[in-house]
């Protein structure tokens, strides 16, 4: 009876999962963590509506937890203007976002933020961009972010 309940929650949690995500580890010369980076892979998008409003719902959003913090970012794929939400533990003083084009120059880069950060690369040509959340100088939360 567990076994057949196990293969049923396995695949539903398949079955219910339409983005793949590649997720990727760095590590320092004692085998510390220091990094880790997500790539999220879309296999289907839906409501392809305006993001002029960061807060339509019908734009896909990305979630990633980082020692007790939530970092979720929408609308992605964007037309230029970004959400990313930082809720859980307090935010410390140095907590950064940086933008880098597919070159990888720094085109935006956020020094103060608080848990809701609104970031506009509308003036950037369309194409792919890195994000990084730096939280506590050694979480790096790395994201690939679509501008069209």
């Amino acid at each position: 009876m567990k076994v057949l309940f196990l293969t049923i929650l396995v695949w539903l949690a398949f079955a219910v999962n339409t983005d793949a995500q590649l997720v990727k580890y760095r590590y320092d010369a004692s085998g510390n963590q220091i990094s880790r980076e997500k790539t999220i892979v879309f296999a289907s998008l839906s409501g392809q509506g305006s993001d002029d409003a960061v807060t339509n719902i019908e734009n896909p959003f990305f979630e990633d937890i980082f020692n007790e913090r939530k970092i979720t970012i929408y609308p992605n794929p964007t037309k230029g203007m970004l959400r990313i939400d930082i809720t859980g533990d307090e935010l410390p003083s140095d907590a950064m976002i940086f933008i880098y084009n597919s070159s990888g120059s720094t085109v935006r880069q956020m020094n103060k933020i608080t848990e809701s950060n609104i970031v506009d690369i509308s003036s950037q040509p369309a194409g792919v961009y890195i994000m990084r959340v730096v939280l506590d100088k050694k979480i790096i939360s790395t994201w690939k972010i679509i501008k069209e």
